[in-house]
């Protein structure tokens, strides 16, 4: 789809679903269901309109579309509200953050339950820009509020995988009853990077598992479904100043699949290297700092699907 540098995308690529029954606050449903009121005011009418985004620190409506700009931030939330007098169960919430560089992202949050109907709703906001940019996001900044809790509830970045988050509204444990009173808030802030504006480079290398020394790195390799192979991933810091709590996501080649638990950080206070958390594929992994011109090293395992890797 090509996005010209003066209007919107003619269709935004996240939309919500599935077609459901819809009720209103005088006709509610039977069963444990969510987000199926049309004439909610706590979100502006109908509640299949539940996920929404603006710029962090302003009191701009909710939108489903938004041009985003370079140096701002926004924040995005996903409402959830059972309509029903029944308790819902195992109620879950997860987002797809897109993780790929491009001028227009689509970003879809759901709400699913083992006994709500229907099991799994979605929603989701499109943003774009004239140039091309990535997602980041401060895992710090996911959170959870409801009438109960007196202050925002941190979140894991389990929120951007598909198992997400168990939501509820004493504790969260899964459990969400019915009811305006017991409706929730997930929130998170995102800030775009712009291509040309972000001073991080990567190099990525691969190797079979085994092999040693420099020259073992290379930008293409001859390998068997089945085999195990080593990601090497050069990071560097282009820019004049210091960078904190950077956060590194990378698509690995097609063909392969990432390990778990594999991911290594090799820089000047790890010359051997450190296990560090996280799934560099998805969520992304926190490497700390990078000092001016300033570089690190990441190796994660992954293994082959198919044989031919470039």
């Amino acid at each position: 789809m090509l996005i010209h540098s003066t209007t919107i995308p003619a269709k935004p690529i996240a939309g919500w679903g599935p077609k459901r029954k819809m009720f209103t606050k005088n006709t509610l449903p039977l069963s444990a269901t969510f987000n199926s009121i049309t004439s909610n005011p706590h979100i502006g009418g109908d509640e299949r309109n539940f996920v929404g985004i603006r710029e962090l620190g302003t009191n701009n409506p909710w939108s489903s579309t938004l041009r985003i700009n370079p140096g701002r931030q926004y924040i995005i939330r996903l409402y959830v509200h059972n309509n029903s007098s029944r308790i819902a169960k195992n109620v879950r919430a997860n987002f797809n953050l897109p993780i790929t560089t491009a001028k227009i992202h689509g970003i879809t949050g759901g709400i699913e339950s083992s006994n709500s109907k229907p099991s799994r709703i979605w929603d989701g906001v499109t943003i774009w820009a004239t140039e091309e940019f990535n997602i980041f996001c401060d895992p710090s900044s996911i959170q959870y509020y409801n009438n109960h809790f007196k202050e925002c509830v941190p979140l894991s970045e389990y929120l951007f995988t598909k198992t997400g988050v168990l939501l509820g509204y004493e504790t969260l444990d899964g459990n969400f009853p019915g009811g305006l009173q017991h409706e929730g808030y997930v929130t998170f802030v995102i800030k775009p990077q712009f291509t040309d504006n972000t001073p991080i480079t990567d190099d990525l290398k691969m190797r079979s598992l085994g092999q040693t020394g420099v020259d073992s790195w290379q930008s293409t390799l001859d390998a068997q479904p089945g085999d195990l192979i080593e990601y090497q991933i050069h990071i560097k810091n282009t820019s004049d100043i210091t960078l904190e709590n950077v956060r590194i996501r990378k698509e690995l080649p097609l063909h392969t699949a990432y390990v778990p638990d594999t991911i290594l950080l090799f820089n000047t206070n790890h010359p051997n290297g450190i296990a560090i958390p996280g799934d560099i594929t998805t969520t992304g992994v926190n490497i700390g700092g990078l000092l001016p011109d300033g570089d690190c090293y990441i190796r994660v395992r992954a293994k082959v699907t198919e044989a031919q890797l470039q």
